[in-house]
């Protein structure tokens, strides 16, 4: 059976219908079963509850059922003269794919009268739901196992559903047997306008009936007639969990410091809301009608600019359709929880906070004196001036080439702070450097300078907003759901994250005690595949977050990446960086959006390795080498390179620099000699880049999920699914393993953090990775 709306509505007894329409009808109404089908539940999006009443011949049935996605609760009560009898069902299924669901009912009935008590007894229900094309399903199942009630007996059934025209036309053909007792049924439905529909049914008893329902959004209310029965159905679906018809909303974030792309799964750590889950929220809440104020409550950040970009432009779609913005910070106000702020009507703080709001600073740590002092001594050849990234092992300071490109990112990045709080507080720009530079303040003096509207305590708020904007109906988070029926499977577009550095093999997690994200290539290429696979996809997009990392897991990932793109579109959407590794499988994309403050570009390679002879001896430890070949202690530690070896390094790094920059010429369409111009090691900001020609427009990845979405031939008016592949890691692990996993990553001294944050790059491989991984103030 596939349920929908009105199954409850046109219910009369022992019927099983394939085309029932709403989830919440499968509450019946007659003493051997309550819940009917939960498998259905596997295809249902939303919550709905379901009051009914119904009158067959002398039985009066009353009953209220809730559903939300894949649980369900019910009661009934029914009245037969002298004669009561309650049920209390519960309903779970198990969605095993979209198109394939099954389904458990546990029921308690409880029969008697006015004057006596029956012996309780309970029910079990087993379905299958199977919808392989939007116009057809099938369904089987049994209901009522182990009852052992005399009245109430096994039965078996099983059905198939025809839908044509998106719904206005549906055939319903079902079987039941009960008591060696076989009944076939039919059932037609038509929808002739939108809200409207009309349903006929008979079985092979002779029984017949109709009925007509009117439906919207938001609920439902109808009724049938049968010769011998008549009912009445309402449902509410609550299309967001605090929804009401008040006009006048005040939706509050309290954002986080930060969010990951992909919650984690490992133990102790809960799997929270991820990043793009608050984006969409955001969104959710910008474009809706019936919110007229918006509040943010926000910490010190870490986001990335980018990523502070892509919540501005929301935050600027709400006040483009009339919406009050009100960012509230708790704590000292640095300068990413104030650039974001900027874009609100109203920025209050704590009035005990300090406005920090001094800048950016960049600190890089190079270890070559350290090196120098334990005795190993680094070996790198790298492709080329501007890929300074093993300058932190083989300098005390950055070069001039690195010096220059950081110096040019930073006064570009500062320069767009001071311009952009500039604009949105209608101060002078050159006012507002100024005022950094003469920075800290206290809150008062921010306020009086203009940088802050208000002084606040967050107990003084709620009463703030209840004066500002009459009494706001106040929501926590926003969020709207839409209701699938699972009929028609909505068009879907794969998001897929490359967040954290490049290496060969599984994904990990920073773990319990944190560290740094790998993307693994075997995972995130069977995420492709699957993608790939997967004909409901109609189109991926890539987020790349990464630094870079392993060159030859960068190539791994751009093959998948180019087998995908001959069959789907493929957009990039770069975030906070997307440089060197992070840049080659980018320029897989068929276009590739950037924010103007993402840090990409760095296409170069280096390999580098540590000789530590002198370390040994230092030690005290003898080493003696055999080898058979000449370049066979090529990738030794004890000794350096010989001319011939470091000859044969220089070719290999220049063999991958070459590709490298190949990918880079066919995938932007590019000659080689305006790649060499771009290339080199360099960094760039998304601004520069689109310059470049690197990326194609500045946007966020709402921009690169749209285009997606009109790339893939999917109408602008139709609605989509976003499917994400949740969890970094692609097997499950023992439970010792993932505390031990999670331990080995803990930093607890300057040497540790030193060793695990590095240990990648000291690998005999060579890199595409950004000359620094830098937190910026």
């Amino acid at each position: 059976m596939f349920i929908f709306l009105s199954s409850i509505v046109y219910s009369f007894p022992h019927q099983e219908r394939i085309l029932d329409q709403d989830v919440t009808s499968v509450l019946s109404f007659r003493p051997n079963t309550i819940w009917r089908h939960a498998a259905n539940l596997s295809f249902f999006s939303g919550q709905s509850y379901q009051l009914n009443y119904s009158q067959h011949q002398e039985i009066k049935q009353v009953g209220y059922s809730s559903v939300s996605e894949v649980l369900g609760l019910g009661v009934s009560y029914h009245q037969n003269g002298d004669q009561r009898w309650w049920n209390t069902t519960t309903a779970l299924s198990i969605p095993f794919s979209p198109k394939f669901g099954a389904g458990l009912v546990w029921g308690w009935h409880h029969p008697g009268s006015s004057t006596e008590r029956y012996d309780s007894f309970s029910t079990a229900d087993l379905s299958l739901s199977f919808r392989p094309f939007s116009f057809l399903g099938f369904s089987a199942g049994t209901r009522n196992l182990g009852s052992s009630h005399p009245d109430v007996s096994t039965e078996y059934y099983s059905g198939l559903g025809l839908r044509t025209f998106s719904g206005a036309l549906a055939l319903g053909a079902d079987w039941t047997m009960k008591d060696n007792e076989n009944r076939y049924e039919g059932t037609l439905t038509l929808q002739p306008i939108s809200g409207l529909e009309i349903r006929v049914f008979g079985n092979s008893t002779g029984s017949w009936g109709g009925g007509l329902h009117l439906t919207n959004s938001l609920g439902y209310f109808g009724g049938s007639y049968h010769p011998d029965q008549q009912q009445i159905n309402y449902v509410q679906r609550v299309p967001n969990g605090r929804a009401t018809l008040s006009k006048n909303k005040l939706v509050s974030f309290s954002l986080r410091s930060s969010y990951s792309y992909q919650p984690s799964n490992l133990l102790f750590q809960k799997s929270g809301m991820s990043y793009l889950d608050i984006l969409h929220q955001i969104h959710e809440a910008a474009i809706a009608q019936d919110v007229q104020t918006i509040v943010f409550r926000i910490p010190r950040l870490q986001l990335s600019y980018a990523q502070l970009q892509e919540i501005a432009q929301e935050i600027q779609h709400a006040r483009n359709t009339g919406k009050e913005v009100v960012v509230y910070i708790n704590g000292d106000v640095d300068t990413k929880s104030y650039f974001l702020a900027s874009f609100a009507n109203k920025i209050l703080m704590h009035p005990a906070a300090n406005f920090s709001v001094v800048g950016i600073f960049s600190e890089r740590m190079y270890l070559r004196g350290f090196l120098d002092l334990i005795g190993v001594t680094p070996e790198v050849v790298r492709r080329s001036a501007y890929k300074s990234s093993p300058e932190q092992f083989t300098h005390t300071q950055s070069s001039p080439a690195s010096q220059e490109q950081t110096q040019e990112r930073l006064s570009s990045l500062f320069s767009r702070i001071c311009s952009t709080i500039a604009k949105n507080r209608n101060i002078d720009t050159k006012k507002v450097q100024d005022y950094i530079d003469q920075a800290p303040y206290t809150a008062q003096e921010s306020k009086e300078i203009g940088f802050i509207d208000g002084l606040h305590y967050p107990d003084e708020l709620e009463d703030l907003f209840d004066e500002w904007f009459d009494s706001p109906q106040k929501i926590d988070n926003y969020g709207r759901k839409t209701f699938d029926d699972g009929w028609e499977q909505q068009p879907e577009i794969a998001v897929l994250y490359a967040s954290g550095m490049i290496v060969s093999g599984s994904s990990q997690d920073p773990g319990l005690f944190g560290g740094i994200n790998m993307v693994g290539s075997q995972t995130l290429i069977k995420q492709i595949e699957k993608s790939q696979k997967d004909d409901n996809i109609k189109a991926v997009v890539l987020r790349v977050d990464s630094p870079g990392g392993s060159a030859f897991a960068s190539e791994e990932i751009w093959r998948a990446l180019q087998l995908l793109k001959k069959e789907k579109p493929l957009i990039i959407s770069m975030g906070g960086v997307a440089a060197s590794g992070g840049y080659y499988i980018a320029a897989a994309g068929d276009r590739i959006f950037a924010e103007p403050t993402t840090v990409t570009g760095s296409i170069g390679v280096y390999i580098n390795r540590f000789q530590l002879d002198k370390l040994y001896n230092l030690l005290g430890i003898g080493v003696e080498n055999f080898s058979m070949g000449n370049h066979a202690g090529i990738y030794g530690k004890s000794q350096g390179w010989t001319s011939s070896e470091r000859e044969k390094m220089e070719h290999l790094v220049e063999d991958a620099y070459r590709l490298f920059k190949t990918r880079v010429a066919d995938g932007r369409s590019l000659t080689p000699q305006e790649v060499e111009a771009i290339a080199q090691g360099r960094v760039w900001s998304g601004e520069a880049a689109k310059t470049q020609k690197l990326v194609d427009e500045m946007g966020g990845i709402y921009e690169a999920i749209l285009h997606a979405k009109l790339k893939s031939g999917i109408k602008s008016t139709k609605e989509i699914q976003i499917r994400t592949f949740s969890g970094t890691q692609d097997r499950s692990l023992p439970l010792t393993q993932m505390v031990q996993q999670s331990i080995s990553n803990q930093q607890t001294s300057i040497f540790t953090q030193i060793s695990k944050e590095l240990a990648p790059l000291t690998r005999d491989t060579i890199w595409a990775v950004l000359p620094y991984y830098e937190y910026l103030q």
